[in-house]
């Protein structure tokens, strides 16, 4: 009876011994313990991953206990009384493991335990991270490449030592989003679980964010292609860069330089001004300022058509849809100078000089005409524009005439064309010229309005209208004497007749002559600025001329001032009766000879007294 019972006590111990946890203290009931789901629940095969256990109660810290992964036991670690940590053993392959939470006695590993699921994975690995730059700032969303990433919860990359949440994209990708830092280079790396980290990692630069100072030109064309150019500085070199154009479209940016970026503007629908901004390796943007786009402008025609080789010519240019968004510019044959924009239909430009050699068996050398109101996109006129030699003008002839202008001048040169805007330049005053050959054309003077007697001119040619030359060539304007009286009006052949004429204004600084007929002259003696006087000239016979008065032998005024002299021939007396007469008498002499003329100045001339004489015939008086 004894032995039964006593039998019966240790069967019960037994079975009590058996019942109770091993992860508690004996006396601790096994049903008031609680494992919960570890943490993680999964580690990369190379092991070192720390497992954290938590447990519903409370345990003893003076328990030792450990964990076994499939079959091998790693110890654990108290770290509070509910919450033991192990570190996970390496494995040689990848799956699925059960975790055991027992005591360190080896001989207690077949008892009663709580088993979780533990899961091994193959390490991440990185091979290249896109970009690899991004602005301090952060927000730089960044693609690494590598394998073995997977679809969890806590897949992260790290920054340096700033940690990032990780989007899985798939078993080669993983997206993550640079968070702020300070300038500089850090590592970054990947891990499936939040805890394990790769070991290879890929250098990141924080740099701070670029900064625009410019963006030219600031419009173009609807048709698009317009070249922009972004000035500032940081922009990267590994960095792509794009321009978002109304935040709707966007193209990419051509870096030059650490301060330079180029984008090519799209083709736009309609005349609108749309901001710009800059976006560095698709994620990072910012405003670059504004772009107008507008109409394309057209040429519709320009004037003049040529001009001389050393340039200078003024070129009205017309057409439609001209931009004053920006400065004009002008190009003629690929030489690019500033235009001055007049309206939205005509720019001025000034043509460059020509470096090309203009021959005369060759002919002139034409260039195109294109203008621009952005300094990038230029539009050609549909004609030429056209070089000539210079034009230039060594004499002229006259070099005098009267203010009242109409004198025409001949001028002798080189160069000169055949052109309808050929001219003559006398001063301020533009004339046509008329062409005779390559070296030769006249123009008439033109009426000066200057008040006084005189007046010098410069005189200069052009064949276009436009650009004169710079020629030496002087003409001077004189007031005409305007001429009231001339007596007398006839004369011997033999000359030496006082002709006498009465003015309202003679310049007694200028050297007058008279002119008899087209070819006989003789000085006129200016007396005072009302009267002058000329002695006639010996002729051959008799005739009947005009008396001009004219300067210095090129210059005769108009024929309103002009009047007749007749050349008489020699009077001879053949015979006069009587050849007495008594002393203090009034006696009518008869006078034979001639020949005579019935004119009312017809006089004797007895010693020194004269007295009028009365005409009967020719040969009687």
């Amino acid at each position: 009876m004894m032995s039964f019972i006593l039998c019966k006590k240790i069967f019960l111990l037994f079975w009590a011994i058996a019942n109770v946890s091993p992860l508690m203290p004996f006396g601790t009931k096994a049903d008031s313990i609680d494992v919960l789901p570890l943490d993680p629940t999964f580690g990369p095969t190379s092991g070192g991953t720390v497992v954290l256990i938590k447990v519903h109660g409370e345990f003893h810290d003076r328990e030792r206990l450990g964990c076994v992964f499939n079959e091998t036991f790693v110890s654990g670690y108290w770290i509070s009384g509910s919450k033991v940590e192990c570190v996970a053993p390496p494995s040689n392959s990848t799956g699925e493991v059960m975790m055991k939470l027992v005591s360190d006695e080896l001989s207690q590993y077949s008892e009663k335990v709580f088993e979780l699921s533990y899961v091994y994975y193959d390490e991440a690995t990185i091979s290249s991270i896109h970009p690899k730059s991004g602005i301090v700032q952060g927000g730089t969303t960044v693609t690494v490449s590598g394998h073995g990433f997977m679809n969890s919860t806590h897949l992260t990359c790290k920054f340096g030592t700033l940690p990032s949440a990780g989007i899985f994209l798939s078993q080669n990708q993983v997206s993550c989003r640079a968070p702020p830092s300070v300038a500089g280079s850090v590592h970054v790396s990947v891990s499936n679980n939040g805890i394990d980290f790769s070991v290879d990692a890929a250098n990141f630069q924080y740099v701070q964010r670029p900064r625009i100072f410019s963006l030219t030109p600031n419009h173009g064309m609807l048709s698009g292609g317009t070249s922009i150019t972004i000035t500032g500085e940081q922009f990267e070199i590994d960095d792509h860069y794009q321009c978002i154009f109304d935040q709707v479209t966007s193209v990419d940016a051509t870096r030059v330089d650490f301060r330079t970026l180029i984008c090519i503007a799209p083709a736009w629908l309609s005349s609108i001004n749309v901001p710009i901004d800059i976006a560095v390796n698709d994620n990072d943007s910012f405003y670059a300022g504004n772009f107008a786009f507008v109409t394309n402008p057209t040429i519709t025609s320009f004037y003049p058509h040529f001009g001389p080789r050393n340039g200078g010519t003024i070129v009205l240019i017309n057409g439609l849809n001209f931009h004053a968004r920006g400065k004009a510019r002008c190009r003629f044959g690929g030489k690019d100078l500033e235009g001055r924009m007049i309206t939205s239909t005509q720019i001025k430009c000034r043509s460059p000089p020509s470096t090309n050699t203009i021959s005369k068996t060759e002919g002139n050398v034409s260039v195109s005409v294109e203008i621009s109101s952005n300094g990038v996109d230029y539009y050609k006129a549909p004609k030429r524009f056209e070089y000539y030699e210079n034009c230039h003008a060594s004499i002229i002839a006259p070099i005098v005439g009267s203010l009242l202008g109409g004198t025409t001048v001949r001028l002798r040169g080189t160069n000169f064309m055949n052109t309808t805007s050929l001219s003559c330049r006398f001063g301020e005053n533009i004339v046509s010229a008329t062409y005779f050959n390559f070296t030769s054309i006249s123009c008439v003077t033109p009426r000066q309005s200057f008040s006084g007697v005189e007046r010098i001119v410069n005189v200069s040619v052009s064949n276009n209208g436009e650009d004169f030359d710079s020629s030496p060539l002087q003409y001077r304007y004189v007031q005409e004497p305007e001429i009231i009286s001339v007596t007398p009006l006839f004369g011997s052949i033999d000359g030496n007749t006082k002709v006498v004429m009465r003015a309202l204004h003679f310049d007694t600084s200028t050297d007058f002559e008279c002119r008899f007929g087209e070819n006989t002259t003789a000085r006129l003696i200016v007396t005072s600025n009302v009267e002058a006087y000329c002695l006639t000239p010996k002729v051959l016979e008799e005739s009947k001329v005009l008396l001009s008065v004219g300067y210095h032998g090129t210059l005769y005024f108009s024929l309103s001032h002009r009047f007749i002299f007749h050349f008489l021939p020699r009077v001879f007396i053949k015979n006069a009766y009587p050849l007495s007469v008594p002393l203090y008498t009034e006696t009518s002499v008869f006078v034979e000879g001639g020949p005579f003329r019935n004119y009312p100045s017809l006089v004797c001339r007895f010693g020194t007294n004269s007295i009028s004489a009365l005409w009967h015939s020719e040969k009687k008086n």
